[in-house]
């Protein structure tokens, strides 16, 4: 592990679970140290020494964790070991005879964090050898905290010095839930505990369940209707309820299953007469123009199994892959929990003229290179999730362009290809989407990509679903579209695995082969999306919110940044946004008019307002009040590896219209309370 320069100092660590020991400064029960943070790049503290791989956000102590320095007289056995940390507003000389002054550093000396340790921070590292050697080799007891658990203690940790920690406790995080059970005591008592659970599936730790999941769990036990205006809208949930009526009336008019449906499958893969059916489905849509054999197409239960066992065949352990961000969420797991391959997030700006998207991804590729994972493949979302938009041909063919001259695999994640609607403003329908598939053929066939229509075939593959498109998210069906027959041999073994049930691909073949109903239903779906998003898109212009206009997907980037404690005010949809497109370039000329006008800075570009001073953990107090305090609940731009705080996921498609300017109204009234706007 590489600890960076020195930061802010005076923490103190409390013995959650035993006694003391015999090092370090003793205050009562607490016990003075130093600490530093680490992971501003968002992956190292994944790399731990402790070797638990990718740390999930949801359980134990999430991404609040720490390397305990080898030199410190606890360092052994300490995996897996949790301190609660706090904040002292000290003065002091460290071992070194270094004067540290961190009298004002601290957030709120009552608060503390618990951190789980998760790897080791070295006294002689040869990639980072001064700063090891300043912090972990003994002068004082020491503790690396991530950035996350350190921002919740210290002011602005990446602009200030060093400081004091503090201590261990002996014990571990412990998974705690919760068993509906009936039993005798060792005394003899008998306790009846079988009414008592709140949920027996669900485990929380010492070191706390993530807010998110809490919450979104307590929120669905009382949800927004006309009948209970009070109750809580969740807009977290990228489901498409608007339509699932549509197709759950159709399934019911399907006819049930033959007896070998309940037999092992021919293939695993997927029935022939279910890909037949999805390859007309794709070549009457987003593929049209091209020739979509069945015989390239592998089912599996949902697009996450085809993205894991696809990114198993196509890369190594620590290789990168390269995804724009911000992005959606659990591509993280997808590509970390068994693959153990390092997601490298980076910004993609369109409109930049000839050559910026290569350069950018050069780039992006470089700096993963230096950090010993060698980018792979490049993930694309097209439709955006989360931010609701297109890329353009433009950027597609160049990015295409770029990877097949260095024999980077393209995954195009194309799982909301039928679920474009366009403009609410605009025609009632829109052009529909072109899947890379088609732009690829096209542009290999017009000598524009390297090596040809064979280079693409090997390293091209697009993954499609009905989760979204077809509101059927619980029946777990993902399509994988490759003409590379090595990969599609490779991703074929694996689905004995991941296979769907002979029922549901019974089903599912009636419903896609049905074109007429089809038809309609797609027509239906999109005018509904956009009666829905043009529902929120004016209310949020009516209440001042900011947010990034989309055509396509569930979904409405919200630019919260107005209601951050750091700093708030006019706020506005900027270069922070990532805009795709000839939005983006629009959006670029009316900002260069305005200010060559003379006039105030084009809104986003806050010189000195907006959330400049604002953390992370502002982007947790503006959720925390949106959540409990107003009942809107959305998604976090930080599990979207959003470019800065303040930026929220709305998933619209999940609740009633009706409960849409609620929700706006709602939002507006966080933001007035937590951003000090009244």
């Amino acid at each position: 592990m590489r600890v960076t320069p020195p930061v802010v100092g005076a923490l103190a660590v409390l013995l959650v679970l035993l006694g003391a020991t015999q090092h370090a400064e003793a205050q009562g029960d607490w016990y003075t140290g130093r600490a530093t943070f680490f992971g501003g790049d968002a992956w190292s503290i994944h790399k731990g020494s402790c070797l638990y791989g990718y740390l999930d956000g949801y359980t134990k102590t999430g991404w609040d964790v720490a390397a305990l320095a080898n030199a410190n007289a606890d360092f052994s056995g300490s995996c897996g070991r949790c301190y609660e940390v706090a904040c002292q507003p000290l003065e002091f000389y460290d071992n070194y005879g270094e004067y540290l002054d961190r009298r004002g550093a601290c957030r709120d000396p009552s608060a503390s964090v618990v951190v789980q340790v998760v790897d080791a921070c070295q006294c002689y590292e040869p990639s980072n050898p001064y700063s090891n050697q300043r912090w972990c080799c003994g002068d004082m007891y020491h503790m690396d905290l991530s950035i996350w658990a350190f921002s919740k203690l210290v002011w602005s940790p990446e602009s200030s010095g060093s400081r004091p920690v503090v201590v261990h406790t002996q014990g571990r995080c412990y998974e705690v839930a919760c068993q509906p059970l009936e039993f005798y005591d060792n005394f003899g008592e008998y306790l009846n505990r079988r009414g008592a659970c709140r949920d027996p599936g669900a485990a929380t730790s010492a070191g706390a369940v993530t807010a998110t999941v809490r919450a979104f769990s307590d929120a669905k036990e009382r949800q927004w209707s006309e009948d209970d205006p009070g109750g809580n809208i969740i807009a977290v949930v990228a489901e498409n309820k608007l339509s699932a009526g549509l197709v759950h009336e159709r399934l019911s008019r399907c006819s049930p299953p033959p007896l070998d449906a309940l037999c092992y499958p021919s293939s695993y893969s997927g029935t022939l007469e279910l890909r037949r059916a999805m390859a007309g489905v794709l070549e009457a849509t987003f593929m049209k123009g091209v020739r979509v054999r069945a015989e390239d197409l592998i089912v599996q239960s949902g697009a996450g199994a085809i993205l894991d066992n696809l990114f198993w065949v196509i890369g190594e352990p620590g290789q990168g892959i390269l995804i724009p961000a911000p992005y959606y969420p659990q591509f993280d797991k997808d590509l970390t929990v068994k693959c153990e391959m390092v997601p490298v997030p980076f910004k993609l700006e369109e409109g930049g003229g000839e050559g910026s998207v290569a350069r950018q991804l050069s780039s992006a590729a470089d700096a993963a290179e230096a950090r010993g994972s060698p980018a792979v493949a490049l993930l694309l979302t097209n439709p955006n999730n989360p931010l609701g938009t297109l890329y353009s041909k433009g950027t597609l063919i160049e990015a295409l362009a770029w990877c097949m001259q260095r024999g980077v695999h393209v995954v195009s994640d194309e799982i909301y290809a039928l679920s474009v609607w366009g403009d609410a403003t605009a025609a009632a329908t829109a052009d529909p989407f072109v899947s890379l598939e088609v732009l690829a053929r096209e542009a290999a066939a017009s000598g524009q990509l390297p090596y040809g229509d064979a280079n693409v075939a090997a390293h091209l593959h697009v993954v499609w679903g009905l989760s979204k498109d077809f509101s059927v998210s619980g029946l777990r069906v993902g399509c994988l579209h490759t003409r590379s027959v090595e990969v599609w041999q490779a991703v074929d073994s694996l689905s004995y695995y991941t296979s769907c049930s002979g029922h549901t691909q019974h089903l599912l073949t009636q419903l896609l082969s049905d074109t007429q109903w089809l038809h309609g239903y797609l027509e239906v779906d999109a005018k509904r999306l956009r009666h829905a998003h043009g529902v929120l898109a004016g209310e949020l212009d009516a209440a001042g919110i900011p947010f990034l206009r989309g055509q396509a997907a569930l979904f409405c980037w919200l630019d919260l940044r107005q209601g951050l404690r750091g700093g708030h005010g006019e706020a506005a949809c900027s270069s922070s946004i990532p805009q795709q497109g000839q939005q983006q370039q629009q959006q670029q000329e009316q900002e260069q008019q305005q200010e060559q006008q003379g006039g105030e800075p084009a809104p986003g570009r806050r010189g000195g307002a907006g959330s400049e001073t604002a953390g992370w953990e502002d982007e947790e107090v503006l959720w925390r009040a949106l959540a409990y305090d107003h009942g809107v609940f959305l998604t976090p731009g930080f599990y979207c590896h959003a470019p800065e705080p303040g930026f929220f996921r709305m998933c619209f498609s999940w609740v009633q219209v009706e409960a849409l300017p609620v929700a706006v109204a709602r939002m507006r009234a966080a933001l007035d309370r937590v951003g000090g706007n009244q």
